[in-house]
């Protein structure tokens, strides 16, 4: 059973990305759904809750969630904010990305088909996990966050060490006329593919190009291989159905 997909980045600082596989929610959210806000039954969440807060072997209020909405909105996490998000989606952190100093707490996302991306710098104990959507990533939501922690927290982005999650691959993600004339105007036609009339967005690729541009190495970027569509009986995806589960990928510095 693999019920996750693991980075490590050091080793006391770990990213993983949860699968569907090894938890109780039935169909369609079958099995391992970590989503409150997707029509799962409520209880079958906190027992799939249980099963990932025993693998980190941390407390139940020390995995701090979202409450994502396609933003380009970046918080950091204090122990103020311990339990954010772990009873209810509504109550979670209100942004797409979250970064913290504190150890033992593990920061996290959701996702089907979006990108996730973990990045941490290992020297000052900086971690940081980002929910790059078709939305916010066209508006460079990845660039504006690195920028912000430049300004805010003097992070040197060679120092970053990244770790891009499994996501949905730029042949199944098809977008509108409006979404790819706005890149164009912004030079990156290199991330849109046409062919018979429809167009195909490389959300993925997107984002790295807003990583190296803002600073990061490629050589300290590492991309997992999965498609999120393409790997269903492993991973929630909506372009296989509307109504689905979601997994959840996080970076904890233990």
């Amino acid at each position: 059973m693999k019920q996750f997909v693991y980075h490590d980045f050091t080793q006391s600082i770990k990213g993983l990305t949860t699968t569907r596989e090894g938890g109780f929610s039935s169909a369609p959210f079958m099995s391992f759904n970590l989503a409150y806000h997707v029509g799962d039954n409520d209880e079958l969440v906190k027992k799939n809750r249980s099963l990932l807060l025993n693998e980190l072997g941390i407390k139940e209020d020390h995995l701090i969630l979202t409450y994502q909405t396609h933003s380009t909105v970046v918080k950091k996490v204090t122990r103020d904010d311990l339990g954010g998000g772990m009873n209810s989606f509504n109550t979670g952190i209100p942004a797409d990305a979250l970064y913290t100093y504190e150890k033992g707490v593990a920061i996290g996302v959701f996702h089907a088909d979006c990108v996730p991306i973990m990045f941490c710098d290992s020297k000052r104990g900086l971690l940081g996990v980002i929910h790059a959507s078709n939305q916010n990533s066209v508006q460079h939501f990845t660039k504006r966050c690195l920028e912000y922690l430049k300004q805010n927290e003097n992070v040197n982005t060679e120092e970053l060490l990244v770790y891009i999650g499994p996501y949905l691959s730029f042949s199944h993600n098809e977008i509108g006329t409006e979404a790819r004339d706005q890149l164009l105007k912004q030079g990156f036609s290199k991330c849109l593919k046409e062919t018979t009339g429809r167009i195909f967005l490389d959300t993925y690729f997107l984002n790295y190009l807003d990583l190296v541009d803002s600073g990061v190495l490629p050589e300290r970027i590492t991309v997992s291989p999965f498609c999120t569509f393409e790997n269903p009986k492993l991973f929630f995806s909506v372009k296989n159905g509307a109504i689905t589960g979601r997994m959840i990928s996080l970076i904890i510095n233990k």
